[in-house]
């Protein structure tokens, strides 16, 4: 028993550590991803749209994009909020880039592009 919880804690530790790797921009990917929670929340009480959408997932793309992925949506005028907000965060910092894919599909299912937006 002892054992088996000492593996555990050694796996969870060195997942913890693995998650910060190869990502260089991990705050502005918070930045990013902030961004476009707040962009997401403001449009759907101004639009009193039901539509459930799932949190954007971010992560580094390459030395110089960070990439966020919005699933379950075919709204363009959500995605125009989002850029709008993504655009102000990129000129404050400049770096990285970052590329927006939407997918009109859930995580976890086959994905279906609805629209794919790199901002430099």
């Amino acid at each position: 028993m002892k054992i088996k919880l000492r593996i555990t804690a050694i796996i969870a530790l060195a997942s913890g550590f693995l998650s910060g790797c190869g990502e260089p921009y991990r705050e502005e990917g918070h930045r990013y991803g902030s961004a476009a929670i707040k962009a997401i929340e403001k449009y759907q009480s101004h639009s009193k749209t039901s539509q459930s959408l799932e949190k954007p997932y971010w992560n580094d793309c390459g030395k110089e994009f960070t990439c966020l992925f919005l699933y379950n949506t075919d709204d363009q005028k959500l995605v125009e909020a989002i850029v709008s907000a993504l655009l102000s965060v990129q000129a404050e910092i400049k770096n990285p880039g970052i590329k927006l894919t939407v997918y009109t599909s859930s995580h976890g299912e086959p994905k279906v592009v609805f629209r794919e937006i790199t901002i430099k």
